[in-house]
């Protein structure tokens, strides 16, 4: 696209052209006028001639100079360039040299090439010093200079690996929206080195991804940002590991992403470490002994990590576990009340039951219904899946409480913007993906930015508690992040603990 200003220089300069008198009835008149001159004066048929070849060139001068303007118009920048450079270094003086030589540089700021424009616009100030063309060739001046200035700089480069695989390209565009939006709003701030993102498609693929990560390190950049699922952050956290580069996932929850790894981080607390972090909060911040565990087999073992992570650090942390439960079939939380008995629950002062299935509503349905049959009077402690349903009044019976990864206010005027500024790059609602990749960016960043003293994994491990828009992070000396949510029903109500 060409500028108002360049329209307006290269309007005027075709109107110059279109008004210039060497047509080729001018050249025949002035060529009589010229025999008549030689039969007066004889013997200066050389002078003539040489003034006739003086003439035409001006005329070829002219020509090439309309044939600039065509290709400048055309967005033809290198041949433009080419065109107008022949004017001003292969004629002599003429009434387009000043022109051509503005738009030679303009063609140059057209190809980026802006200290070269620069540099030709101060030599066009300085040649042409009563040029009616040197309020265009000041004003480009000032916009090469800046740019120029721009293009020196030094930036931030970090890396982003995601799928543009069919089945992911959709899920794939709403992290990657989110995490522009963070890079988009550093930038605007003016704070620190500008941020560039460089970006490397997966194709679904952990060789690829693992190819991915290593030319994002010959780039050199902070630290990489990626992947969707867990297979393709583990390739990619085994590259950064060679490459010694910073990895982030922000999604995987396979504990193999970070284990053995210094380089490779997740943003999404695995799987074990939600049921140690579970028990913690049960031991330490309720103040709970005697506990029990209630699980249904599920395919992928989540349940059984979640439990035995549980077990584990409650048991490290003094408490007793006086009930272990694990059932199996779909049917399982149906049959609750004929697994266990109402005696069994007295012996415990809660109960952590996580759900796993894919519609985790019936799920917590039944198990309300079970524990209403078996008239529990235990807490209920449980996983994300217990978050925000319906079976507000029957949860508030058990004083349910459980841990959560992902917990967004609605009302807070940051996230009222954040959406506004989403609805700019896409017709959709932001949702988790969009969110979690704004918050795992802006983290990263604030301590990059910040960060001078110390190997950015090492400032991330020491890095204290930070709140996005819907995500903490706090990785306390580890590569799995350590912060969640948490929730209670109480009083028919949900309520926000910490």
């Amino acid at each position: 696209m060409i500028d108002s200003n360049t329209s307006a220089t290269v309007a005027t300069l075709r109107v110059r052209v279109r008004t210039m008198p060497f047509s080729a009835r001018h050249i025949a008149s002035r060529f009589i006028w010229i025999l008549g001159l030689l039969f007066l004066l004889g013997g200066q048929k050389a002078a003539s001639q040489s003034r006739f070849a003086h003439v035409a060139t001006i005329a070829r001068a002219d020509s090439l100079f309309a044939i600039g303007l065509d290709r400048f118009t055309e967005e033809n920048y290198v041949e433009s360039r080419s065109v107008f450079q022949s004017v001003v270094e292969e004629f002599d003086l003429h009434r387009n040299t000043t022109a051509a030589a503005l738009m030679m540089a303009k063609s140059a700021f057209r190809m980026r090439d802006f200290s070269v424009a620069e540099e030709e616009l101060d030599a066009f100030l300085q040649m042409y010093p009563s040029s009616g063309y040197r309020s265009h060739a000041r004003s480009t001046r000032t916009l090469a200079r800046k740019a120029a200035n721009r293009t020196q700089m030094k930036t931030t480069d970090i890396g982003v690996i995601l799928s543009l695989h069919d089945d992911e390209v959709a899920q794939t565009q709403a992290l990657f929206n989110g995490i522009r939006l963070a890079v988009e709003e550093i930038n605007q701030s003016g704070v620190g080195d500008p941020i560039k993102m460089i970006f490397r498609d997966t194709n679904s693929s952990p060789s690829r991804t693992a190819e991915a990560v290593r030319e994002l390190a010959e780039e050199d950049v902070r630290f990489i940002i990626g992947t969707l699922f867990s297979d393709q952050a583990i390739a990619a956290a085994e590259a950064a590991e060679r490459e010694k580069i910073v990895f982030v996932a922000p999604l995987a929850t396979d504990e193999r992403v970070s284990a053995g790894h210094r380089w490779a981080f997740q943003a999404n607390a695995s799987i074990r470490s939600r049921g140690r972090m579970m028990a913690r909060f049960a031991v330490l911040g309720l103040q709970l002994d005697s506990l029990g565990v209630i699980a249904r087999v599920d395919e992928s073992g989540i349940s059984e990590r979640l439990t035995d992570a549980f077990i584990q650090e409650a048991s490290e942390l003094g408490a007793t576990i006086n009930l272990v439960s694990v059932l199996s079939g779909n049917s399982a939380w149906v049959r609750l009340s004929e697994a266990i008995t109402a005696d069994t629950l007295k012996h415990v002062e809660a109960v952590y039951i996580p759900v796993t299935d894919i519609e985790p509503e019936p799920a917590v349905g039944a198990i309300l219904a079970s524990l209403d049959r078996l008239r529990a009077e235990t807490r209920i402690l449980g996983n994300s899946s217990w978050h925000d349903l319906p079976m507000v009044v029957a949860a508030s019976r058990y004083t349910t409480t459980y841990s959560n990864d992902f917990y967004l206010i609605e009302a807070d005027s940051t996230v009222e913007k954040f959406k506004e500024r989403f609805a700019q790059l896409s017709s959709e609602s932001p949702g988790r993906l969009a969110y979690t990749g704004y918050d795992v960016t802006r983290y990263l960043l604030t301590i990059a930015m910040r960060n001078g003293r110390l190997p950015l994994d090492e400032a991330i491990r020491r890095e204290p508690l930070y709140r996005g828009l819907a995500s903490r992070f706090e990785f306390q000396g580890t590569n799995v992040n350590g912060a969640l949510f948490f929730h209670r029903y109480r009083d028919d109500e949900l309520v926000f603990i910490r």
